[in-house]
């Protein structure tokens, strides 16, 4: 009977904390891709001010500062691009963490819903 206890008490301990278990490996995994996200876009960032200012750097006279200008506009219109997609893949990225998210608690209610419809507390009678 006391065995009967245990592996009760033991598989609702596992039932109540196996939601939290999935949400932290969840919440690592988006973790791990918002960081690579992240390293990502600071190195395609830094790349694009390193070939700027090595450019900045090779100015002769006006003719290349002329043309250093003019290519200004076209790098800030690829830097706001590159920007504008990686918002959208972080914003991605938080959706589908919060969707996952979402899904897990529902889960876990609709079992817990189950196993109290399975399980209905026994009434005893009064002596």
């Amino acid at each position: 009977m006391q065995e009967d206890l245990i592996k009760a008490i033991s598989e609702q301990m596992k039932n109540q904390y196996q939601p939290w278990l999935q949400i932290n490996s969840l919440w690592l995994t988006s973790l791990e891709k918002v960081t690579d996200l992240q390293l990502n876009a600071f190195n395609n960032y830094s790349k694009i001010g390193l070939e700027q200012v090595k450019k900045a750097i090779e100015i002769n006279g006006v003719e290349d500062l002329q043309e250093f200008a003019s290519e200004q506009s076209s790098i800030t219109e690829s830097l706001n691009e590159k920007i504008l997609d990686d918002n959208k893949a972080l914003t991605e990225l938080t959706q589908e963490f919060f969707g996952n998210v979402e899904s897990i608690w529902q889960s876990s209610l609709a079992s817990a819903e189950t196993q109290t419809s399975l399980n209905p507390k026994k009434k005893t009678k009064a002596a």
